[in-house]
């Protein structure tokens, strides 16, 4: 018999399972080939004994071991036999000593206990003579694995049962072994029996397929018992009705009767259908003969017949790296499973499911055998899938062309390959390098001929590039690959705030080579979404929002290097944590917000609710005493506003208790009303009016089919704040209804929305339609032509310069081509034709497209009296007809107003005082109106007449010590200005000032302050009842001297004198000295205690502006200090 097959490398084997004391004779052969090509050599031939078993294993359990055996023979004089025994996990052994029998037939028995449960150990037998010990036998033995826990089935459909359980509680175990079966005792479902669970695989498994239809005990139902090719077991439930008799009719999914079965109420509930089709499904009908009155409805079940078999399978053609297969059938089976593994079991088991009878299964190990295993699947809309049994073969994939490389792994900074080795007597060595695009960094290595072809290149940059070539020396081979390796993972994640739906974090810059950042976020265990993407050098801290109360999620910061094929995503840097309990909560209705929470225990005087901002009614801080009702009803609402609460607690001793905080968010106003402008056959031009009360930060437009309803697709754009908004959807499908709806956002809180329902046009065969346009390109489509013809011929021209271009498409190709390096504004005639072999072009298509014209410049605001304000902006540089001006709220003159191209300035009059307009600027292309008319991207401004009501302050400026304000002086007669400082959160003294009432101008500047400092300040209009507030917090101190370290060619370190006072964080940036005014990039932000940092993957030989800023908030909230700097060069 075979005892098994090993690879050409191998020259050693364990025969297992023989008898002792008995001779064997062992042939081996040489193996060329596989399957009906396999060739044996001559054989090699020896003979051998086994040699005596002194010991047997009479029980083994989870813990327990006993071992028996009796004297040896011919082995001389001793007085005890020892077993010494030890677990092979490396773990230390003991041993025990047995006295010898005078007897020698008599079966001595050692128990050892207290061991591991599915532990493997090994026991050996010593005699024992004096101080010598014989060692007679070694014998393995694996105790039993504890048991899984927890079994639970759950009725899964008709035909499935799902099986779930639980690890056991100790001890070691490879795995888990389900084994089932029906009442005849075979596993007739689509998982075989007994199936292998891996010990890390997920402990569930659905059996489906099964042959039981429909649970036992529905009165008048069918179970499906056993299933084969040719036959189908039923049996059926008593039903509730009086009955005679019944009538089974079973009909095959062609529709033919294929036979009607009668019995009697005695004859039994079964029934067994013979010569049936394979993969076949049938429809069984179980009709119940009644006396008297009407038959019930007939019971109903769908079984397919076990398809045959696949005959054999065929090789097509073995590669090195694939394999093409083919089989045959004996019936028009349109569905296979193919499944293919090593041998070895060195990769994962590969399932594809195919509708041809041949496949080519790629991505292969060159030199490597696999198992492979086609399966017939015969399945229906009515009944479960019914699989054949299966066929394999095992297959060994080619020997890899010499040279040719094949990647074997890659992390941030390796990369392994393996490349064909070469047979060629001329070969002298194996040359490797790995270089990045500029060859700065190479890295080379020579491998002997005669060693193994793998290699793998270390210490490389993260996020590069990498050209891997192979050369082998003396027959002038040399094949390349390239592959980036994965960038580098940002550094520890880390919680700056928490509330009961947010959650503030950072985390430090990741160094080397990478495009940005992208946070994904979730609850634990559930499925991540994408939280943001922030460009490298951005800043590196990001805000939840929207979170749910108490719930703990998981973070997972990556890095990204390239897009599309190129890209590579680094590791995880993860934070698992939770928002914090929900404490406060929110009521809103029509007129005001309802703040609720639970009355607290311990000793508190009173509670203290802060908001920001505080411009509601009552105004905050609002002090609830102890015992009264612990809600506040807040007035004068401004939809879209965003408020952070906080909620303290007082005590005895006039301690103060953060026990809460909570941001909430107004809901934005909705848009008046949407339109839909332009209907083309796969686009559309959607336009709505603005949103001019209260905030939001742009407007959300969906785009959702509305003619499949099945078909859940959507597109969303956003678009920002615009006097005159609008957005235009490309790739729609034609003769389709969809509805777009707008909403305002503020804060990622949508308003409600507004809807308007649309249906495209229809499109005949060889049409042209455009997809998205840029000022550069057009993105031209057309569908399918039907006639009989070689080729698509396109051709564009530029009607404004009369210059053109052509380009062919095959007839089967992609339908789209991107007309670019267009100039902007002009307008393209683009014609679509076919070309057939010997004939000119015969058109089928023409339409003209302008590309959008390039955009006006910054806009500005002059002349402005309290009804009127002049616009003017930069000419736009491209090829354009005009200007289109809008303004909302619109009171004055019509909008949008349309200007002639040389004219770059409009007044807009009929304003009203303080009120806020948006202004937008576009240039247009082509006509005043209609399809040839095309707008540029908008410039948008805000502007506001006669700013603000007596005493509304300004904050000018402000450092650590001080705040400068100004003021709108008073209407009418006042007495004075008093002007007044307080720390917000009363822990210092009030300051004051009485000014005269006809100081000009009207600033006034606070002093010696406390830095990092939240301060309200009040302006109050004596002889009136106005008085005015703000908030403001002073700046950190200026961190202290920065002290730079010996540099690196690529690294900087830096420390410094920490600040003096209160600040929550350090922010570290960079600049290059060489360029004026370079942009600063935020490479770091540590924690207060931290007072060094090295600045990474800098250029060599580069000088560096370096600054160090002291940090209060985080994100938008963010105040910085005055900066520290420093210079430093790397080295060459």
């Amino acid at each position: 018999m075979v005892a098994g097959s090993v690879d050409s490398d191998t020259q050693q084997f364990t025969i297992n399972g023989l008898l002792s004391i008995t001779e064997y004779t062992i042939v081996v052969y040489s193996v060329s080939g596989t399957g009906s090509l396999q060739t044996l050599s001559e054989a090699a031939t020896t003979t051998t004994i086994t040699k005596e078993i002194v010991l047997d294993v009479l029980v083994s359990s989870t813990s327990l071991v006993i071992l028996g055996w009796r004297e040896p023979q011919n082995v001389g004089d001793f007085t005890d036999y020892e077993i010494e025994y030890a677990p092979d996990d490396g773990e230390p052994g003991s041993g025990e000593r047995f006295t010898r029998d005078p007897n020698p037939g008599t079966l001595i028995q050692g128990v050892f206990s207290s061991l591991t449960a599915g532990q493997e150990y090994t026991f050996t037998l010593f005699l024992i003579q004096g101080s010598s010990k014989t060692q007679i036998d070694i014998l393995k033995v694996q105790t039993e694995p504890n048991s899984p826990e927890n079994l639970v089935l759950t009725q899964l459909g008709p035909n499935g049962i799902d099986v779930t359980w639980e690890r056991p509680i100790s001890g070691n175990y490879d795995g888990f072994e389900l084994m089932y079966g029906g009442p005849n005792g075979v596993a007739d479902g689509m998982i075989e029996s007994p199936l292998f669970v891996g010990r890390d695989e997920n402990l569930a498994v659905t059996l489906t397929g099964l042959n039981q239809t429909h649970s036992e005990g529905i009165p008048g139902d069918i179970n499906i018992k056993l299933v084969t090719s040719d036959m189908i077991h039923i049996t059926w439930n008593e039903p509730t009705v009086s009955f005679s008799g019944y009538q089974v009719v079973y009909t095959p999914s062609d529709g033919t009767t294929e036979g009607l079965r009668t019995f009697s109420k005695a004859a039994g509930r079964n029934a067994e259908f013979k010569g049936l089709t394979p993969g076949r499904e049938y429809k069984l009908e179980l009709r119940v003969n009644v006396a008297t009155g009407t038959m019930p409805t007939p019971k109903v079940a769908y079984q397919i017949t076990k398809p045959n078999a696949v005959n054999m399978i065929n090789i097509d053609t073995i590669d090195a790296y694939f394999l093409e297969l083919s089989w045959s059938v004996d019936d028009d089976y349109t569905e296979f499973e193919v499944s293919y593994v090593p041998t070895d079991g060195s990769a994962a088991l590969s399932v594809l499911r195919v509708s041809d009878t041949q496949v080519m299964l790629d991505e292969l190990v060159p030199k490597t055998a696999y198992d492979i295993t086609v399966v017939v699947i015969s399945d229906t809309d009515d009944a479960e899938e019914m699989r054949s049994e299966p066929v394999t073969e095992t297959i060994e994939t080619g020997k890899a062309p010499a040279g040719e490389i094949a990647l074997e792994s890659v992390t941030s900074t390796s990369i392994g390959i393996s490349w064909g080795p070469s047979d060629d007597p001329n070969a002298q060595l194996y040359n490797l390098l790995a270089t990045t695009p500029d060859y700065s960094t190479p890295i080379t290595a020579n491998i002997p001929i005669d060693n193994p072809p793998v290699y793998t290149f270390n210490n490389l940059i993260p996020g590069k590039i990498y050209t891997i070539r192979v050369t082998i020396e003396g027959i002038g081979i040399s094949k390349e690959i390239q592959q980036r390796t994965y960038p580098s993972a940002p550094g520890p994640v880390s919680v700056i705030a928490t509330t009961q739906t947010t959650l503030s974090i950072r985390w430090q810059v990741a160094v080397g080579d990478f495009d940005l950042y992208e946070v994904y976020y979730g609850p634990t265990g559930d499925t991540a979404q994408l939280a943001a993407s922030i460009n490298k050098g951005g800043n590196p801290e990001l805000l939840l929002e929207q979170l749910t109360p108490e719930t703990e999620y998981t973070i997972s910061v990556y890095t990204i290097k390239g897009s599309d094929v190129t890209m590579e995503m680094s590791e995880p840097s993860m934070l698992v944590t939770s928002t914090d309990e929900e404490i406060l909560t929110f009521i809103l209705s029509d007129d005001s917000l309802i703040v609720n929470w639970p009355d607290q225990d311990g000793d508190i005087i009173s509670y203290e609710l802060m908001y920001d901002p505080p411009n509601l009614t009552p105004q905050s801080p609002i002090t609830i005493a102890k015992g009264d009702a612990t809600t506040v009803t807040l007035k004068n609402l401004v939809p879209g506003t965003k408020f952070n609460f906080i909620l303290s607690t007082n005590d005895s001793d006039s301690n103060k208790t953060q026990i809460a905080k909570s941001p909430y968010v107004l809901a934005s106003l909705p848009v008046p009303s949407v339109q839909i402008d332009d209907i083309g056959t796969t686009s559309v031009m959607v336009s709505w009016l603005p949103q001019t009360n209260g905030i939001f930060d742009n407007y959300q437009v969906l785009l959702e089919m509305t003619t499949d309803p099945t078909d859940d697709t959507s597109v969303v754009m956003t678009a920002g704040k615009d006097a005159c908004p609008s957005v235009r959807f490309y790739d729609l499908q034609p003769s389709t209804s969809y509805s777009v709806k707008v909403t305002t956002v503020s804060y990622n809180t949508k308003s409600t929305e507004k809807m308007q329902p649309f249906t495209t046009g229809s499109l005949a065969a060889g049409r042209l339609y455009i997809g998205a346009i840029t000022q550069t390109s057009l993105e031209v489509m057309w569908s399918e032509e039907t006639s009989d013809f070689d080729q698509y011929f396109i051709t564009w021209t530029n009607l404004n310069t009369t210059v053109s271009n052509s380009k062919t498409v095959g007839k089967t190709e992609e339908r789209m081509i991107v007309l670019d390096q267009l100039i902007p504004g002009h307008k393209y005639r683009i014609e679509l034709s076919t070309l057939t072999s010997g004939q000119p072009p015969s058109l089928l298509n023409s339409l003209e497209q302008r590309t959008v014209p390039r955009p006006p410049g910054e806009i500005s605001f002059t002349a402005a009296t309290e009804t009127s304000v002049t616009i003017s902006w930069f000419e736009s540089d491209g090829d354009i007809s005009g200007y289109e001006v809008c303004y909302a709220p619109m009171d004055g003159i019509a909008s949008p107003i349309t200007l002639n191209s040389d004219t770059n300035s409009v007044q807009l009059t009929g304003l009203d005082n303080d009120t806020e307009y948006i202004v937008s600027v576009a240039a247009i292309s082509g006509s005043d109106a209609g399809a040839d008319k095309m707008l540029s991207e908008k410039q948008s401004e805000y502007v506001t007449l006669n700013e603000g009501t007596p005493g509304d302050i300004t904050v000018e400026s402000f450092t650590d010590t001080s705040i400068v304000i100004t003021w709108i002086a008073a209407g009418g007669p006042i007495t004075a200005y008093v002007v007044a400082i307080v720390p917000s959160d009363g822990s210092g003294d009030a300051f004051a000032e009485t000014l005269p009432q006809d100081m000009d101008p009207l600033i006034y500047t606070f002093t010696d302050l406390v830095s990092a400092t939240r301060y309200t300040i009040t302006v109050t209009l004596l002889g009136t009842l106005t008085e005015k507030s703000v908030n403001q917090f002073t700046r950190p101190s200026k961190p202290g001297y920065i002290f730079p370290q010996p540099p690196t060619a690529v690294s900087v370190s830096l420390s410094w004198d920490p600040p003096m006072g209160d600040y929550d964080d350090i922010v570290i940036t960079y600049a290059d000295n060489a360029i004026i005014n370079a942009p600063e990039t935020i490479v770091g932000i540590v924690d207060k205690d931290t007072e060094f940092f090295t600045v990474e993957d800098l250029v060599p030989g580069t000088s560096y502006l370096f600054k160090i800023y002291a940090r209060i908030g985080s994100g938008a909230n963010a105040i910085l200090s005055a900066p520290s700097g420093a210079s430093a060069s790397t080295i060459l």
